[in-house]
């Protein structure tokens, strides 16, 4: 019995074969077999970039939480022996529970991780891994609490964010799971709030003069809170353009990392500008949020960042709800005009991205962000 011959590369009417194209999931695969590096995927793309003469759409903006049902089946698996080492440890004292998950999640993410990058499975054990990360922090910080009205220190309680902080960051140097920035910057921020609440007394004064929680984050009031999540939030994004300006093509998992770092900035940014702004609606106020939700949306485009426009969701469908109230078309007519405004503005994503990035000017590092130019 002969071997089939090898395939030959097909051809075109006019009789020229046609060109192999290795494109960004053909790249990714490459990157997650440990045929090339990172660097090395960002370069091919680029070159390949080049040599057509136009920066060529890459296409919808990755995000991957799991490849198949098999990593649904392991990750379920993961969470049930999860929760039996946790309870396994109680018999082993207070340490007992936070050490058995560290270990073990560290075990599985050698090869679940590792090894066999399996995406949802890797999530549940960094998550396993900062809270177990915690567990033995409050163990280490708070001592045996005596008396119902003993409670723990500010310091105690940021020394626990703070453990699940450097595990998260731990995770990531070892592992490379973009998902372990989010946690990282998710427990940053609790640091940071507890830091600032200090015993807790300056935050519930401001919540009694401002009339709730709101009050935290209001800018015109000067409030630390608020201050805080915005240089949080601008922090996050800073470090987030960081990962994109390196893979502009979306490529490797540096976009991945970016993608997480951009949903923890949205929500401290966006929820800190609008609670400022509409502490007391007026009409100023909602064309100011208005104007701000176009920019954040402009932004969102130039970049290529839907998880951007993810925090603003709750905030632009309260701006329709407005406009459709003031025009008495009713509920169904604002939830027919907010559907058709959300369609759109994903339907024709790639065709207003391009038109604005050719209507702006040239600028330093354009040529740096997402390709933007469909080829003809």
């Amino acid at each position: 019995m002969t071997a089939d011959p090898a395939p030959r590369p097909s051809a075109d009417p006019a009789g020229a074969p046609a060109e192999a194209i290795l494109d960004a999931a053909d790249l990714r695969a490459a990157v997650g077999a440990g045929l090339i590096d990172e660097r090395q995927a960002v370069r091919l793309s680029a070159l390949g970039e080049s040599r057509r003469g136009l920066r060529a759409h890459v296409g919808d903006e990755p995000f991957e939480l799991f490849r198949g049902l098999n990593d649904v089946f392991v990750a379920a698996g993961v969470a049930i022996l999860g929760m039996g080492g946790w309870l396994m440890g109680l018999a082993f004292g207070q340490f007992g529970p936070g050490l058995m998950g560290l270990v073990g999640a560290w075990a599985l993410a050698e090869y679940l991780t590792r090894r066999r990058r399996m995406t949802l499975p890797s999530l549940l054990l960094a998550i396993g891994f900062a809270v177990s990360a915690g567990m033995v922090a409050w163990g280490l910080v708070v001592p045996e609490l005596d008396g119902y009205g003993a409670q723990p220190s500010v310091a105690a309680f940021a020394g626990v964010t703070a453990a699940s902080l450097a595990a998260a960051v731990g995770f990531f140097l070892r592992f490379r799971l973009p998902f372990a920035l989010f946690l990282a910057a998710l427990s940053a921020y609790l640091t940071l709030l507890i830091l600032l609440a200090g015993d807790g007394e300056a935050a519930v004064q401001a919540m009694i003069e401002g009339g709730g929680a709101a009050a935290l984050f209001d800018l015109g009031a000067s409030s630390a809170f608020a201050i805080g999540t915005l240089v949080f939030g601008f922090a996050c994004f800073a470090l987030a353009l960081s990962f994109d300006l390196r893979d502009p093509h979306r490529v490797t998992r540096l976009s991945a990392c970016g993608f997480w770092l951009h949903l923890a900035a949205g929500p401290a940014i966006v929820n800190t500008v609008a609670l400022s702004l509409l502490r007391e609606p007026t009409a100023l106020s909602g064309a100011l949020m208005a104007l701000f939700l176009a920019l954040l949306a402009a932004l969102a485009l130039a970049l290529d960042r839907r998880s951007l426009l993810l925090a603003a969701a709750a905030y632009l469908a309260s701006m329709v709800w407005s406009v459709v109230d003031a025009a008495g078309l009713g509920a169904a007519g604002g939830l027919m005009l907010l559907g058709a405004l959300v369609i759109g503005l994903g339907a024709g994503w790639i065709s207003l991205r391009t038109g604005l990035m050719r209507a702006l000017p040239d600028f330093p590092g354009k040529e740096r962000l997402p390709p933007w130019s469909a080829p003809a």
